[in-house]
């Protein structure tokens, strides 16, 4: 064996070392920007901001179109976003009223009667319980029960 004449670092290139490319740096950049505007979004949106705030968060003018603004696409992605939520949250809704319309039915069907519905949704046996939250549910169902076109159709 001959002895190291380089002290041992003979496999290290230090005069090679791996750069980042500058395109790489410049998406990884963007990413961040675009990950760190949807929280920013989804802040705004949850936090109630009204469209005259979030023109003020990103510096535009009160009034009017401010296309050649740096952030006026931002404003618009934001209006976007908002949108989207707001569809979201209607096919939620509408989601949510099928589902209890097919609750009822499935109690209509399978014969429950009105005390049987009442203990499903935690009522009190008689009487009204407005501050109980399934109140709102009991009633739904009283008016599901007692309109006829909510009621499933029966075939001979």
């Amino acid at each position: 064996m001959t002895p190291d004449k380089d002290d041992g670092t003979a496999d290290e290139d230090d005069t090679d070392e791996r750069a980042i490319d500058p395109a790489t740096v410049a998406k990884m950049r963007a990413e961040l920007e675009a990950i760190d505007t949807k929280l920013n979004f989804r802040d705004w949106f949850r936090g109630g901001a009204t469209i005259e705030q979030v023109r003020s968060f990103l510096g535009l003018p009160a009034k009017g179109e401010a296309v050649g603004h740096a952030n006026w696409a931002q404003f618009q992605s934001y209006l976007k976003y908002v949108h989207e939520m707001d569809v979201k949250a209607a096919n939620a809704a509408k989601v949510a009223a099928i589902k209890q319309k097919l609750t009822f039915r499935g109690w209509y069907l399978e014969r429950k009667s009105i005390p049987q519905v009442r203990k499903i949704l935690g009522l009190p046996a008689k009487g009204p319980a407005v501050d109980n939250p399934n109140w709102e549910t009991f009633q739904a169902y009283l008016k599901f029960v007692t309109d006829p076109t909510q009621l499933p159709h029966r075939y001979p």
